[in-house]
């Protein structure tokens, strides 16, 4: 979220000055970077992969406006912003199936240190590769899971 605060407004400079935009590695190494100053060090909350599907949704904009498919994409407030997303990966440990920087315990999602309860309407089967924590109109949260389906070969 705090992302694209940060990032936009360098990569918005960058494309009026030279006709170009930061690539997407680049864009990530200069998060990495941000990360280890005192000032940004808030960055270091959220997890590496949320930051990594920030710079994808950056990217990907500015492929569009490049492409003439869109406007040069402009400073959003972190109020307006509506959703991010957790990558799943696999715990080192015990080989399962785990979301980075979250955990689905029950009806209860974890992330960032904290944890909230939510009406459970269907059983997950399979394995999880994306969380994406959406907020609607009314200020209501939605999580959107995508599951890889089991084959029982």
């Amino acid at each position: 979220m705090y992302c694209i605060i940060i990032v936009l407004p360098c990569t918005n400079a960058i494309t009026r000055l030279f006709k170009k935009y930061l690539k997407l590695y680049d864009l990530q190494k200069h998060i990495t970077k941000l990360k280890k100053t005192h000032r940004y060090a808030f960055l270091k909350t959220l997890g590496s992969q949320t930051l990594q599907d920030l710079t994808e949704r950056i990217d990907k904009a500015f492929k569009k406006f490049f492409n003439k498919q869109a406007k040069l994409p402009r400073f959003k407030k972190v109020a307006n912003y509506k959703s991010f997303t957790f990558k799943s990966g696999i715990d080192k440990k015990t080989g399962l199936n785990k979301g980075v920087g979250f955990e689905i315990k029950d009806n209860v999602v974890s992330f960032n240190g904290y944890s909230y309860k939510f009406i459970k309407t269907y059983a997950f089967i399979g394995k999880i590769k994306t969380l994406t924590i959406k907020r609607g109109n009314t200020g209501d949260y939605f999580l959107c899971l995508v599951l890889k389906e089991l084959s029982l070969i």
